[in-house]
Parts: C-alpha cells; sequence; structure tokens
C-alpha cells in the first residue's frame, strides 16, 4: 500500500474516502513537496567528514574537499575539484511517498500538510494528494485531516461520535452578509460514513448553529 494511504487506512471505518487529485506540470511551478527545487547530487565522498558545501537555500552553490577527504580520496579529490556534482533540473529523477504530515503542538495534534505521491523526471512532476472529500465554507482539509488523526493517533482513544465530536471543538466563522460570527463543529457530518453520520446529525443539535 502507498503511504498516502497509511494514516486514512486506520480511519477508513469511521470517515469517508479523501478526494484525489491529480496534477502533472513542470516541477519548477508545483505547489506539492518538498519545497526545494534542485536535480539529483552525485556525491563523489561517503561521509560528510570528508567534504563540506554551501547552499543557496537548497541550490548547491560550491562543495570542497576537506583534509580528511583529501587523504581519504587522494586519486578522486584531484580529478575532481567538487567532491558534489548536482545536475540540471531537467535531468530530475524524485520519488516521494508521504503520509499526511503533522506534529504535536501545545499537547494538540496540528495538521501540516495532505499525503502526497510525487514522481519527478526530466523535470516533469506527476503528482497525487488527498484531501478533504468535500468543500465549501465549512470544510477545509486542517479539520478533515485532524479530526482523522486525533481519531487514529490521539491520547484520548474514541468512544462515541458525541463525544469525539465535544473533543474536537467548534470554530467560528465571519459572514461578512449579516456581520455576525457563526459557529460550527470541526467535524463535520460530512466528513463520517454511515451509520456515524446519522447518529451525529440526531445527537449534535447545535450543529451549524
Amino acid at each position: 500500500m502507498l503511504k498516502i494511504f497509511k494514516t486514512y487506512w486506520k480511519a477508513r471505518k469511521l470517515f469517508v474516502f479523501p478526494k484525489i487529485n491529480v496534477q502533472i506540470c513542470k516541477w519548477r511551478k508545483s505547489g506539492c513537496l518538498p519545497v526545494w527545487r534542485r536535480g539529483n547530487q552525485i556525491k563523489l565522498a561517503k561521509h560528510y567528514s570528508e567534504y563540506e558545501t554551501k547552499y543557496d537555500y537548497a541550490k548547491l552553490i560550491n562543495s570542497w574537499w576537506t583534509d580528511e577527504g583529501k587523504a581519504k580520496h587522494p586519486i578522486l579529490s584531484k580529478l575532481f575539484k567538487h567532491p558534489v556534482i548536482q545536475l540540471p533540473i531537467w535531468l530530475s529523477f524524485y520519488w516521494f511517498d508521504w503520509d499526511v504530515c503533522w506534529k504535536w503542538k501545545w499537547d494538540e495534534i496540528r495538521y501540516e500538510f495532505n499525503p502526497l505521491f510525487s514522481v519527478v523526471f526530466f523535470g516533469i512532476s506527476f503528482n497525487i494528494w488527498l484531501s478533504c472529500p468535500v468543500r465549501g465554507e465549512y470544510f477545509m482539509d486542517d479539520h478533515y485531516w485532524e479530526c482523522i488523526l486525533n481519531y487514529v493517533y490521539g491520547e484520548k482513544p474514541f468512544k462515541d461520535i458525541v463525544s469525539f465530536t465535544e473533543r474536537m471543538g467548534k470554530w467560528s466563522r465571519h459572514d461578512a452578509k449579516d456581520d455576525l460570527y457563526h459557529e460550527y463543529y470541526t467535524l463535520q457530518p460530512e466528513y463520517l460514513k454511515e451509520p456515524y453520520r446519522s447518529e451525529y446529525l440526531e445527537k449534535i443539535k447545535e450543529y451549524r448553529k
């Protein structure tokens, strides 16, 4: 199984399947992770103590042999001035397969990035990522994935849909039409499979109040 489905697969009993997004574009124009863009590197030295490098963000600017590197690689260090050779981006070949990215912050699970599968070849990227299955003013990736992450990795085990909804809490959204803030639950019924969705709608009377 691809890693992009790892976390969702553990929550598949409760949550609806995420939306699958597909994109093919130049890697330089891709909005997907990783944030850096560079060609593959050929490293002539094996250990970091054998060479040093200088980067401008992610782009390799220069590399040079250390004394240890020259001693361990007397021939290579004379034949090649630079121990690290970076290929141009049009010769890029990469494979990324990442689960949803998240972290603990202030004792809470925080979503960071969507699950992503990406293949880069000759500077072209083929991307597949998973996102919130519904779109709208009350639906977003942050809430959908944080609900799943709390269900799978949260410190408190799942007991029932009501207590889990209360644990996930509420948000408020400003409506420019009436200039008021409207509360809504982080966990939306559209994220849930049956029978949990019906149970949610029946018991949570304050839904989108």
